[in-house]
């Protein structure tokens, strides 16, 4: 279940199913696979208001139900099972975005949110989360589900921004996951590291640089 394609849990969970004995994957089973799928894969979903996407990870994760939004602020209650956002259980969470380096956090938000909608338009998902000792995650996401034409894709990227002075280290991984399965079953799954140093004078030249670099990195592939 953890290997299944993009898009396409759902319909293996269903299969699995159906070569178990009765009531050996059971709801609480399913829910927990789907928890740990959903946040190793770094899916996304749409909000209740349908606005923007948020990242379902382990860097936005509050606990196992309760996601992280970065461009609202807000915390959202997350169905694994049914991919949906609880528009009943939202809150706010100030204290996530009252440390240190939130201008830093902020304007990389920003940037890279027009980054995302320019490469990626409105399914993409961008997730800037700062971990309060000058350290601050970046997830990138996007699927593209096709199922009646018999293929999908996901592209994800997950970076760790460690800024030192006015140097910081950008470390990360870029994730490829792509299925094809008309007269065949074909699946491509590639992985790229990186990491590079960038120098930087202010929040704004910071998110300058990351966007370039992840940029540059994301065309090579």
């Amino acid at each position: 279940l953890q290997s299944s394609p993009p898009g396409e849990l759902r319909d293996v969970a269903k299969d699995v199913s159906k070569l178990l004995p009765a009531g050996l994957l059971s709801d609480a089973t399913l829910n927990h696979v789907m928890h740990e799928y959903n946040r190793e894969h770094r899916v996304s979903a749409m909000t209740p208001d349908g606005t923007h996407r948020i990242a379902i990870s382990k860097e936005t994760e509050v606990d196992s139900t309760h996601y992280l939004d970065t461009k609202s602020k807000k915390i959202f209650g997350f169905d694994h099972i049914n991919h949906q956002l609880n528009p009943n259980e939202v809150q706010d969470c100030p204290d996530k975005f009252s440390l240190p380096d939130e201008p830093y956090r902020l304007v990389l938000q920003n940037a890279l949110d027009d980054y995302s909608l320019a490469q990626y338009a409105n399914q993409g998902v961008v997730a800037v989360v700062s971990t309060g000792e000058s350290e601050i995650a970046i997830v990138i996401s996007t699927e593209r589900i096709n199922l009646r034409n018999y293929w999908s894709g996901r592209w994800t990227s997950k970076w760790k921004l460690q800024l030192e002075g006015q140097a910081a280290t950008l470390s990360g991984s870029i994730d490829v996951h792509v299925h094809y399965y008309e007269d065949g079953n074909l699946q491509l799954q590639s992985r790229k590291d990186v990491e590079q140093t960038i120098t930087y004078h202010d929040p704004s030249s910071l998110a300058s640089a990351v966007v370039q670099a992840i940029s540059d990195e994301e065309h090579v592939i």
